[in-house]
This record gives structure tokens, sequence and C-alpha cells, in this order.
């Protein structure tokens, strides 16, 4: 009888750990990027595997994965099925500056993990620091020893130069995305991207939707980011 009843308990475990897992596993491959005001202003990408009704929960107290409890919320304003995903993107405006935001995703049937971001400050007196690089195509384990590192320095953004995948496809650019996913630090920091349109995404189905809708960049992905007031200015060039 004892047995029996340890192995009712122990079944009820299990599928509690399952069903936890099903409810919080409908939004995946998520991406942060600046793509505007970096002090005031964030773009959050996300892949929705199923369900509906997404929406990002946020603000500067961490409330862990309790989403009712966070004072601000926003719809998707995009959505694109491309490099077979269903691509969603949330922006995220109003922020104040060099200031640290939690964050959950929620939809009809759960809700992610609380992460966050820091924005950049707006002034010209604060320390910046970057990881600029790109040319990601080949060599997974030196891409996701690379994006491992990125977790250790949390720089305030990545500048991508181009160049994620040999030949833009489905499989290609989900596992580029899968690897990104080593970017997010311990403790759930997403750091963003500042991305530009290499030669590569040209090739295969790329071309300059590649980045727009992976990433929700201008379409012709050229564009200026400028960090800390007047101190920087990132031109992406196509």
């Amino acid at each position: 009888m004892f047995n029996k009843l340890r192995s009712m308990k122990q079944a009820i475990c299990i599928a509690i750990l399952l069903f936890s897992f099903y409810t919080s596993a409908n939004t995946d491959r998520y991406r942060l990027m600046f793509n505007s005001d970096p002090s005031t202003e964030i773009t959050v990408g996300w892949e929705q595997v199923n369900s509906s009704n997404p929406e990002v929960y946020y603000g500067t107290v961490d409330y862990g994965t309790n989403w009712s409890n966070y004072p601000n919320s926003q719809t998707p304003y995009r959505q694109v099925n491309y490099m077979g995903m269903d691509n969603r993107f949330a922006i995220l405006t109003g922020l104040t500056p060099n200031t640290i935001y939690y964050f959950v995703i929620k939809d009809d049937a759960g809700t992610s993990q609380r992460y966050w971001f820091k924005t950049c400050p707006d002034v010209n007196t604060e320390t910046l620091s970057f990881i600029s690089g790109g040319d990601s195509r080949s060599g997974y384990t030196q891409r996701q020893n690379s994006n491992r590192m990125v977790a250790k320095i949390r720089p305030h953004a990545v500048l991508f130069g181009g160049d994620l995948v040999n030949t833009p496809g489905n499989t290609t650019t989900q596992d580029w995305l899968d690897h990104w996913q080593l970017t997010i630090t311990s403790d759930g920091q997403m750091i963003p991207l500042v991305h530009s349109f290499g030669n590569h995404e040209e090739y295969g189905t790329g071309g300059p939707s590649y980045i727009h809708d992976l990433f929700d960049t201008p379409y012709d992905v050229y564009y200026n980011v400028r960090f800390g007031g007047n101190l920087f200015s990132m031109y992406t060039l196509n």
C-alpha cells in the first residue's frame, strides 16, 4: 500500500512538472533590439510556438512570473511568419533611461520566465560598453562560446555586423536563434542587438526581409541608433 501511494505521488509530481513545462513553453527564441532610442525604447521579439493572445508585461520592480503585478503591458504590433517561425514584435516606449526593467510574456496557455534588460543612459558622461562582431556563419562551437561570453561581459548592446548564417533557411536561422539564447544570463538578463545587413543575408531565401522580419529593423536595414545622448552614433549600412 505504501509503495502504491508513493508511486501515485511520483506520477502526480511528474504530471505537474510536465504541465508546468507546457504552460511556459509557448514562447521561444527571444531577442531584444535597439532599433531607435536605446534610452527610452526597446523592441521585444520572440517566436510564438503555439497558443494565442501574447502580451508583454513589464515594470521596474521584479514581480517574478506574477504577470498581473506588472504595471505596464504591450501587445505585439507586428506578426510575421518567416523562416518556419511565427515571429512577434512588441515595442516598449516611454522607458526611463539607465533603468532596469523586468518583463514576462503571457499568452492564453501560460507565462514565460521572468527576464530583464537595462535601458542605456541618455547623457554623455556615462561609460558605455559594446561587443561588435559578425560572420557567425560557421563554427557552431565558436558561435556558442562567443554567445556565452556576451552573457559574462553584459555589454549595453551587441552591434552585429551581418552574415548570421552561410545561407538563410529555416534550419540555419532557427539554429542561430537557439544559440543566441546562450547570451541570456543566469539571472535572466537579455542583451539587446543592433543588427546590420551582410552580403550572406542576400543568399538563398534571404534579402532585406531576412533582417527586417527577424529583428524588426527598418526594411532596408539602413538606420542610426544614438547612444548616450550625443556621445556615440551607430550607423548600420546595407
